[in-house]
């Protein structure tokens, strides 16, 4: 049994089954998680059961980040395509040697079992090993999700992008260039998705889950 603490996230499409052309989407944003992630990767992310995706991150305390790039990401290309993930935190039996999914241990469990009893409401969910959160911090935190998950569920495509930009790390400076808006349109955009409250419930949540 590996001793470390890792985060595993495991993501779907949001009613797949009633699109079309999502794959190609889905494929390129995680190829570009997968660079801008690069170092935190143990493994490639894995694809399977067609809508389906996974991936361990060594460095948990950038799990929740990590899920909203991705959200952010796919939304901002497709309106019309929405992910769903839950994150595992906690141990696991050894970190696989070829494909994430054939992974086992606590995060894996966590992780995927979580996605499958998500609601029609719930776009990321976060759970954790006893270890690492108790049962009332992990109450806490079932909570504070479905209310992330509130915003999510109305973010426009616009506000996506521009979160998404922020989540890498830019200034409003610098997205207005990239995206060709005045700043102060960027600004508005950011007020609209509630980005100021998004990136307190981050730092929380990272600070929460970083090393003592």
């Amino acid at each position: 049994m590996n001793s470390q603490v890792y985060a595993v996230l495991t993501g779907d499409v949001v009613n797949s089954g009633a699109l079309e052309g999502y794959g190609k989407s889905l494929d390129e944003v995680l190829e570009l998680f997968e660079k801008d992630y690069r170092g935190k990767l143990p493994l490639k992310v894995d694809r399977y059961s067609g809508d389906r995706f996974q991936l361990l991150l060594d460095v948990p305390w950038t799990s929740l980040r990590a899920a909203l790039y991705l959200f952010t990401r796919l939304a901002s290309r497709e309106p019309s395509v929405r992910t769903r993930i839950s994150i595992g935190i906690g141990g696991i039996v050894d970190v696989p040697e070829e494909r994430v999914s054939t992974g086992a241990g606590e995060a894996f469990r966590l992780s995927g079992s979580k996605l499958d009893q998500m609601k029609k409401h719930q776009r990321v969910t976060l759970a954790a090993s006893n270890d690492v959160f108790n049962e009332d911090l992990n109450s806490l935190w079932r909570g504070s999700m479905d209310l992330l998950s509130a915003v999510l569920m109305d973010l426009s495509s616009a506000q996506a992008e521009v979160i998404w930009y922020k989540l890498k790390g830019l200034t409003q400076e610098d997205i207005a260039r990239k995206t060709g808006r005045r700043q102060q349109t960027v600004s508005d955009i950011l007020i609209a998705g509630y980005w100021r409250n998004m990136e307190g419930f981050l730092q929380v949540c990272e600070k929460e889950l970083s090393p003592q």
